[in-house]
């Protein structure tokens, strides 16, 4: 039976509207996915931005606490505030307890670094007891003390190795002048030998004397030679001390350089600077 107009316009109505329909699913189906897709992708990158900047603003933390130690230490300690809040951090830092200090590739390194400068100069209260500043002040403090006490043993030992020279030539004229008697007395024993037998024996009594004296002023002389030779030793000795200090004074200087070349790789990975009038070489 053939179909009636009416009901085949009305069909191909329904047909239409049913793929308008399905497209307009199908469409927001799609756009729907690619905004929900787009917006996954912003959140992940607003995430990866947050967890960046939150491991910068660490670095940051963690390298400022290290600059801020490293100038304590030399006798730059910050004041007030700062202070207390340095000594909070280095608390934080040997309880293992220091936020921003987790996940750093130096830790390790600072811990080592910063147990030596405790051990050396220990952390009391805001700031450490003893600094390099203090350290070098009170080195060449005794460099000069040391120094001072070497000039007057030297010039101790100088006069007392003049005195033992003018002791020596005294006693080099008076065994010459013994010689010279001995030498008088026996011309005239060899003279006056048919003499009295008594004024002989007696004359040579005075050249047996003459003879002791010389052995005894020899005696002396050997006497302040060898009192010499202990001054030249005790010389070599402060010498070598003073050697000594200056190889400790250049290993000071090291270790000192060392530290500056820590405190300048921090300052550049900081990007704080130093005041120039307080840096040292």
């Amino acid at each position: 039976m053939a179909k009636k107009r009416g009901e085949s316009g009305s069909n191909l109505g329904l047909i239409i509207t049913l793929v308008f329909f399905v497209l307009s699913t199908v469409i927001l189906g799609v756009t729907t996915y690619i905004g929900y897709s787009g917006q996954e992708e912003k959140d992940k990158a607003k995430e990866k931005a947050e967890k960046e900047a939150k491991v910068a603003e660490n670095d940051a933390k963690w390298y400022r606490f290290l600059y801020r130690t490293a100038r304590a230490y030399m006798d730059q300690a910050p004041a007030g505030a700062d202070a207390a809040d340095l000594a909070r951090e280095q608390q934080q830092f040997n309880q293992d307890q220091l936020p921003y200090a987790t996940g750093q590739k130096d830790k390790d390194d600072a811990k080592k670094w910063l147990v030596t400068l405790n051990t050396r100069m220990p952390w009391q209260g805001n700031a450490p007891s003893l600094t390099y500043e203090k350290r070098i002040g009170d080195l060449n403090a005794s460099i000069v003390r040391l120094q001072a006490d070497v000039k007057k043993e030297k010039d101790a030992l100088t006069a007392a190795k003049q005195a033992a020279d003018d002791e020596k030539q005294n006693l080099e004229k008076k065994i010459q002048a013994g010689e010279m008697a001995l030498a008088a007395i026996k011309k005239t024993v060899a003279d006056e030998r048919t003499a009295d037998k008594t004024e002989v024996n007696n004359k040579l009594t005075a050249i047996d004397t003459q003879g002791q004296l010389v052995v005894k002023l020899r005696g002396d002389v050997d006497t302040a030679n060898r009192e010499r030779d202990k001054m030249s030793k005790e010389l070599a000795k402060e010498k070598g001390d003073r050697l000594k200090l200056n190889d400790e004074r250049n290993d000071f200087k090291r270790r000192l350089d060392d530290a500056n070349r820590k405190l300048e790789a921090v300052v550049a990975r900081t990007g704080v600077d130093l005041p120039r009038s307080r840096r040292r070489s």
